[in-house]
């Protein structure tokens, strides 16, 4: 028997058909099961971790019984239906100027032009579609902590390319289904209600599962420690991870003042606009780009240029790339001939809107920025010229947890806490 999930996309979503290595430009966007697998897999894990820990044997356990394996398939069997079409004009059409600017910032290269977003490339937000979801085997555990999968890839994450900022988000507006614990209210993407709590809380964890979700989800770690459920110790936070994991004391969260924004142009333009201003803690007037707001990042000052090696803001995600072929990048092995390593930004933003109010949602896992760091051949971050090492650099474990608490509760108190009477 199929149940079926009405889906609406808040947020344009860069999702590519191709192959791993095909350029998303150069393939029609669409939704894709494999892309909603990819995220389901990385929240159970999130799930998983907070009671087995970074164990990878335990967490493959956890993960094949769930979502499937090379060797055997998922418990539950997903199809998208009436997937949405593709945009019919570029990005910026439905943009400002100064949107352009902003959301161009928060897209990267990959979707822009000289900084501004220029790509057809994308589904477009409002388009609705469909996903059945079917029971194929296994126990009702296994089944109860896939949907859960489901249910917090699509409450915190998205699909496709730059969720992390923002972009790929989508939300269960209606269903009709009884399974494995889950029903048709449930499973709806939460209200506002939920992401105020979890900004009251300062963490997010297993808050908005059924209780019968996070009870099999127990049994199913139990099982993969091999130990009897009804005799498991539920470690809590005190399970030390390297990975991502939900919980208090493994993740931060805080939700914005309200967004002076009528849609979701306006809502990722000011996601942009106090994200670059976050960053760039100075005001100070630059002659390379004259139209442009008169800020710079402490780090490019002090760092890039000064003889400083503390750069707390390179915790937001690396490589960052500076102009005359300057980068901060993550690298282990020797200096002299480096294998590069890339860091996903802890911080996520979403957008989240309610009866036309709109407010950003954040939060941050707080797991080891550097966990093969030690030595000489250790992971570790530097500042490199045109591929040639020119220093080391300093970003600490707790630079994740003080910058995420410094965005998360200047924007709880005003909208525009970082842009506010700075140059513009």
């Amino acid at each position: 028997m199929w149940h079926s999930l009405q889906l609406q996309v808040v947020t344009p979503v860069f999702n590519s058909a191709g192959a791993q290595d095909t350029p998303h430009l150069n393939t029609p966007p669409e939704i894709r099961v494999p892309s909603l697998r990819g995220g389901m897999r990385f929240w159970l894990r999130a799930m998983a971790a907070r009671y087995v820990g970074d164990d990878p044997h335990l967490l493959r356990k956890v993960e094949n019984k769930c979502l499937g394996s090379t060797e055997r398939s998922s418990s539950i069997a997903i199809r998208i239906s009436g997937n949405p079409e593709p945009a019919s004009q570029d990005l910026s059409t439905y943009m400002s100027e100064e949107e352009q600017t902003w959301i161009g910032y928060l897209l990267g290269q990959a979707f822009t032009t000289k900084g501004k977003p220029h790509t057809k490339a994308y589904v477009p937000p409002n388009r609705e579609f469909q996903i059945k979801i079917r029971r194929q085997h296994g126990d009702d555990d296994a089944v109860t902590c896939a949907l859960a999968a489901l249910w917090l890839n699509i409450t915190y994450g998205g699909v496709g390319a730059r969720v992390r900022r923002g972009f790929g988000r989508l939300r269960i507006t209606d269903a009709d289904m009884t399974l494995a614990g889950w029903d048709s209210e449930t499973i709806r993407t939460p209200h506002l209600n939920h992401y105020f709590e979890a900004g009251h809380t300062g963490h997010i964890g297993l808050e908005g599962l059924p209780h019968r979700s996070v009870e099999a989800l127990h049994r199913v770690c139990a099982e993969a420690r091999g130990e009897d459920p009804k005799e498991f110790q539920l470690p809590g936070h005190r399970m030390k991870s390297t990975l991502s994991s939900l919980g208090e004391s493994h993740t931060i969260s805080g939700l914005s003042a309200p967004l002076s924004a009528s849609g979701w142009q306006e809502a990722l333009a000011r996601t942009g606009k106090e994200l670059r201003y976050f960053r760039a803690q100075r005001d100070e007037k630059h002659t390379e780009n004259a139209r442009g707001p008169h800020i710079k990042t402490k780090g490019w000052k002090d760092v890039i240029l000064g003889e400083g090696h503390e750069m707390p803001r390179a915790a937001l995600g690396l490589p960052v790339g500076y102009k005359d072929g300057r980068e901060v990048r993550a690298f282990r092995g020797p200096a002299q001939n480096p294998e590069q390593l890339r860091r996903s930004s802890p911080l996520w933003i979403r957008p989240i809107v309610q009866a036309e109010q709109w407010h950003l949602f954040s939060f941050a896992f707080l797991n080891e920025f550097l966990p093969e760091s030690g030595g000489p051949q250790g992971a570790r971050v530097g500042l490199f010229k045109e591929g040639k090492h020119k220093k080391n650099i300093t970003v600490k474990n707790d630079d994740i947890r003080t910058t995420a608490k410094e965005w998360t509760e200047e924007l709880a108190c005003r909208a525009d806490a970082f842009s506010n009477g700075r140059p513009q």
